[in-house]
């Protein structure tokens, strides 16, 4: 019954891990977008002034 909840607790630790660093390349990717955006919004303005 032990090993059980141990492995089920492993298993939820790494569920767990997986998500935190899918989080922080899904933000990672959203924030270099997002620069990118920007980067590309200023030379649009730079060329038009």
């Amino acid at each position: 019954m032990s090993g059980q909840g141990l492995s089920r607790c492993w298993w939820a630790r790494v569920l767990q891990g997986g998500r935190a660093v899918i989080g922080a390349k899904a933000l990672g990717i959203a924030i270099g977008a997002h620069e990118d955006a920007l980067r590309y919004a200023n030379e649009r303005v730079i060329k038009e002034a």
